[in-house]
């Protein structure tokens, strides 16, 4: 996915004149064709990431479209102040682009697991928060920030992810995507997990156990799609998301539909990660893989 993002933003770059790439330790052989094109407009500005967000809210003052990128955990916990006083208060576009987002750089320890980013950013007054699920969707995200200019945060998967969303109808007019039939269960989830998601909704399936599976690539801003939420939710309502259990995913859809239905869910634990592993270990150990969806699934309906 981020190799397949990045080549899209250059191409946005060679196509859009107000866009500038800013970045932060990205590797001497990224960004290489739009740097040697566009000097003034890509721009590697080392190992100094708050400066990164006040460079570029000075960029997004003078009517350029600055994408940030750099790894997740950087870009959100240690720029939270720069990002809330150069972009938010001053009502600034910009895109905020991390790399790692989840458990993907979980080998490297707890400064690089990027599992607080949706809480933090939900904070951030005129922030929307991305996570897609596949290549497809995320240069559909990048393309449509560029389009309208948002002030976003949006993280990115290891790499390497299956275009699964190409197979699923998109809801006219929102961020959301949906397959199967409203039935015993509702299985909603955001980012990469979606391809979890979808082999235990299949295999449910295969059981006889039918019910529908929403795929949230827009984590916040809820509460303008109440009305879709409850057309498409059945009582039994399963959320999952890699993230800690406060301020993602769960805690947004709660906040729409409060106790109107029987709501289960699934994260990363409270907390930093004591245990060594990748990120398909993690997901293993909170009960996000297709298997552990499937069994508890089956115990609750």
């Amino acid at each position: 996915m981020r190799k397949e993002s990045l080549e899209c933003l250059e191409e946005l770059v060679f196509a859009n004149d107000n866009i500038c790439i800013v970045g932060s330790d990205l590797g001497s052989d990224t960004f290489t064709k739009s740097r040697a094109a566009f000097p003034k407009r890509v721009l590697m500005e080392g190992i100094a990431e708050q400066h990164l967000i006040g460079f570029a809210a000075g960029l997004a003052a003078n009517g350029f479209y600055p994408v940030v990128h750099t790894i997740a955990t950087f870009l959100t916990r240690r720029c939270y102040e720069q990002i809330a006083i150069d972009l938010s208060q001053q009502e600034l576009p910009a895109l905020l682009l991390g790399a790692g987002g989840g458990m993907v750089y979980a080998p490297l320890g707890p400064t690089h697991q990027s599992v607080d980013d949706f809480s933090l950013m939900s904070n951030i007054p005129g922030m929307k928060i991305f996570a897609p699920a596949d290549p497809d969707e995320s240069k559909y995200i990048l393309r449509k920030c560029a389009e309208e200019k948002y002030l976003a945060y949006m993280r990115l998967g290891r790499g390497g992810e299956e275009n699964i969303t190409k197979s699923f109808e998109s809801v006219e007019g929102f961020f959301v995507r949906k397959m199967g039939v409203k039935g015993k269960f509702t299985l909603v989830c955001t980012g990469t997990l979606l391809h979890e998601a979808l082999e235990a909704v299949k295999t449910l399936s295969k059981k006889g156990i039918e019910g529908n599976l929403l795929h949230m690539p827009l984590v916040n801003e809820w509460a303008s799609v109440e009305k879709l939420l409850r057309d498409e939710l059945s009582e039994e309502i399963f959320i999952i998301e890699e993230h800690i259990p406060t301020g993602g995913l769960f805690t947004q859809i709660s906040s729409v539909i409060g106790k109107a239905a029987s709501v289960h869910h699934r994260s990363l634990p409270f907390g930093y990660s004591r245990n060594y592993g990748s990120q398909k270990d993690h997901w293993k150990s909170a009960g996000l893989v297709t298997d552990n969806l499937v069994g508890w699934i089956e115990s609750l309906i």
